[in-house]
């Protein structure tokens, strides 16, 4: 696995709910990983919870947020 950390910008990640539509959240991009030569990578994003915390994930598809 590669890990490559990039500046980070603000962005939102999609979740696609009961009926088709997606809904975007608030995220910050902080990296891109590649776990193989088959993997197309995905966005290191930090997100915050409803509980205060932060948390880590990946994504597949992020959406630049313009300040």
């Amino acid at each position: 696995m590669n890990l490559i950390s990039i500046a980070p910008f603000d962005a939102a990640y999609p979740v696609k709910q009961m009926g088709g539509k997606t809904n975007w959240f608030p995220c910050q991009v902080v990296g891109v990983v590649h776990e193989s030569s088959f993997d197309q990578g995905r966005f290191v994003v930090i997100t915050e919870g409803e509980d205060g915390q932060m948390y880590t994930s990946s994504f597949p598809t992020v959406r630049r947020v313009d300040e």
